[in-house]
């Protein structure tokens, strides 16, 4: 998104915001020029919206059908929802081809939307603006802000150096992309990049986390632009992650398949299957497809479909079997390793005369892995040393740091667990907490809303907190994590592996304690809400990797490992719903029974915490035809709500309808009619 069309959001859609947190109606009109829409103004829109974790969703006025207004209040979810309507220049011909409906409709109805306070962004033609006003006139009270929307750049044609579709989410290295020449050329004889439809074997770039995997795929990507009119990247760590970015294709901000919102995730997924099946000119990169439970879901459901553009994959997972075509990644020669690391610190390093032999002597020690000469650079930049001083640094380093290696390290060389430690072993309070808090959370980004919420879990002597924000960003310029475009961090898998083993006990405690409380307090509390859908995915990956680490396994006080032990089953009750309410019940039920279990645990069978936990589980299982499993759990609440809060009582109520309701859908009406 260009500087001056996030400007352009901001001013249409901040005045919106604050309204809609006032539970205010409000009316943005944002004209754009051109004869025709252009669809990446929705999209930003709408990125802006996710960032925030804000719902904005996007409808073609022409959808709406000639009621537009009626369409809209008979959705669901009105409230603290922004509708971002899109208006096209043929709904606003002149009076003599006949009054435009729909607007005509939008203008008549202008009071339905004061008094259900809708939040609503016009996208409308320039070039019609007089047209709009004098059919639109009584919403000239009701509107909060117009935006001239500025000229975006022409989609050009695939050509050299230029591509009309792709999500790639870091920029070339270009000449800085050194030692790589070798692997570049297999690449290519692996994937015959020719544009036709010929049928290619998928790719699996291998090797060890750290190895650079995904940049060569990357720069792969760049240099090959013109040969592809669509190249998209997803992340592939998990299955559910693998078939979320699947499913997002299908929307207008890449293939534009489907509408943003409405069908099921399998559904979207067949789609964009049957699009790819029919398309060639196509690269689609599966990024850390790391498990093998990853690798069998492509493999068996997604592959056969995935035959006629090309498919790269970037693993640690080396049995993908004569389907799929390896290439293996080695790390660099030691004389790619040394030019490198010249060029990257020639300009702040305390130049020796036996720079070139104590370079050769750090490149054997670090491995000649890629991410070494990132870190090893940053620090010698950064503090100004000599190469023979960095070589002490690690040298110095090597025998504390044997303590913290072990094999569940994948046989890093335990010279870049030294690297690591001693790259952060002068970090301020603030960087030190920020860091561990990020590997007590998943690998994977951690947007910024959860970064702000960090302050949360901070303990330290600045006041106020600290802006973690900014600390991030101080962390990135030393190469210890990646800010990303969308503000959103990434602490490295190969840095996630060796903060955590460097975290003393007691303070792994405070870490984890930390990173739980910021989870907690960015999750939103009705998570199976549309509008919180946005927020819940980009926290979904680390609630999954919190639960699933199960926490330290000793606390210093009972009640820290209380607050600990509460919060994880909120938690897991909350991606339950989240699930639950996306359609993937086969994700949601065993959440909900850990929650049952653990509730029943921590709270007692009768506590209206577990009730809540009997329901919801009832409920789904009840949603996914399993009567007889559903039936015991109803009546089971209904018995503890009867005996603990008496027959009357709003719970033993609702436990009567619920279980009335189920007996019906089985047909049971003589044992539901009493009910």
């Amino acid at each position: 998104m260009s500087p001056e069309l996030e400007a352009s959001i901001e001013q249409l859609a901040l005045p919106l915001l604050d309204r809609l947190r006032r539970h205010q109606p409000g009316l943005a009109l944002a004209w754009y020029p051109g004869p025709s829409h252009d669809r990446r103004y929705a999209d930003a829109i709408r990125e802006w919206g996710n960032q925030r974790g804000i719902y904005i969703e996007h409808l073609f006025l022409r959808d709406l059908g000639g009621s537009p207004v009626r369409a809209l209040l008979g959705r669901r979810s009105l409230d603290e929802h922004i509708f971002c309507i899109e208006i096209d220049p043929e709904q606003l011909q002149d009076a003599a081809l006949g009054p435009p409906g729909p607007v005509a409709d939008l203008n008549y109805h202008r009071d339905n939307f004061r008094d259900k306070k809708l939040t609503l962004i016009l996208l409308i033609p320039r070039a019609r603006a007089r047209r709009f006003l004098d059919l639109a006139s009584n919403l000239a009270d009701y509107r909060t802000t117009d935006v001239d929307l500025p000229e975006l750049p022409p989609i050009a044609e695939p050509a050299p150096g230029h591509l009309a579709r792709h999500n790639l989410p870091f920029p070339s290295l270009g000449r800085d992309f050194i030692g790589r020449d070798e692997a570049l050329a297999e690449l290519g004889e692996a994937l015959r990049t020719t544009g036709s439809s010929t049928v290619t074997a998928p790719t699996a770039i291998e090797g060890l986390g750290g190895i650079g995997k995904t940049r060569l795929a990357l720069e792969y990507a760049w240099r090959h632009l013109a040969d592809y009119d669509h190249i998209y990247f997803l992340r592939a760590d998990t299955p559910a992650t693998l078939a979320d970015g699947l499913s997002s294709l299908a929307g207008p901000a890449l293939l534009a398949l489907l509408p943003d919102t409405e069908p099921e995730q399998a559904t979207r997924i067949a789609t964009v299957l049957h699009w790819l099946a029919e398309n060639s000119r196509w690269l689609l990169i599966l990024d850390n497809a790391d498990s093998e439970e990853t690798a069998a879901k492509i493999t068996s459901d997604y592959l056969p479909a995935l035959h006629r553009g090309h498919l790269l994959i970037t693993s640690r997972y080396r049995r993908w079997g004569r389907d799929i075509r390896p290439v293996l990644l080695d790390s660099l020669s030691e004389e790619d390793f040394v030019r490198l690391l010249l060029t990257m610190t020639e300009s702040h390093r305390a130049s020796t005369s036996r720079d070139r032999t104590t370079a050769e002597e750090i490149a054997r020690r670090l491995g000649c892995l890629p991410l070494a000469i990132e870190q090893i650079a940053a620090w010698i930049n950064h503090t100004g040393s000599s190469l023979e001083q960095a070589l002490a640094a690690i040298s110095d380093e090597k025998q504390t740091l044997l303590e913290f290696h072990s094999r569940e390290l994948q046989n890093y060389p335990i010279a870049i667990a030294a690297l690591w430690r001693q790259a952060t072993l002068h970090l301020t309070q603030e960087e030190s907490f920020l860091l561990r808090l990020l590997s007590q959370l998943s690998p994977e980004p951690v947007p910024s809303f959860l970064i702000d919420s960090a302050v949360a879990g901070w303990q330290g002597e600045s006041d106020p907190p600290p802006d973690f924000q900014a600390v991030a960003r101080t962390l990135a310029s030393h190469s210890l994590i990646n800010v990303r475009r969308d503000q959103s961090v990434q602490l490295h898998r190969l840095c996630h592996h060796l903060e955590n083993s460097r975290i003393p006990r007691g303070e792994r405690e405070m870490a984890a304690l930390a990173a739980i409380l910021a989870l907690s307090n960015a999750t939103p509390g009705e998570a199976d809400d549309i509008r919180n859908w946005p927020r819940m995915a980009l926290l979904r990956p680390h609630i999954e990797y919190v639960l699933e680490s199960g926490g330290p396994k000793h606390f210093d006080s009972e009640e820290a490992s209380t607050f600990y032990i509460q919060t994880e089953l909120r938690l897991c009750n909350q991606l339950a719903a989240y699930l639950h309410s996306r359609g993937d019940l086969a994700g949601a039920e065993p959440l909900y029974r850990r929650a049952l279990e653990g509730c029943e645990h921590v709270f007692g069978a009768e506590h209206q915490v577990t009730l809540t936990s009997l329901n919801n589980l009832a409920g789904l299982l009840e949603g996914k035809g399993d009567f007889a499993g559903a039936e015991p759990l109803s009546r089971r609440a209904l018995e503890v709500c009867e005996r603990t809060l008496g027959p009357e009582h709003p719970d033993t109520l609702s436990s009567l309808n619920n279980l009335a309701v189920l007996l019906h859908r089985q047909g049971n009406l003589a044992g539901a009619e009493p009910l």
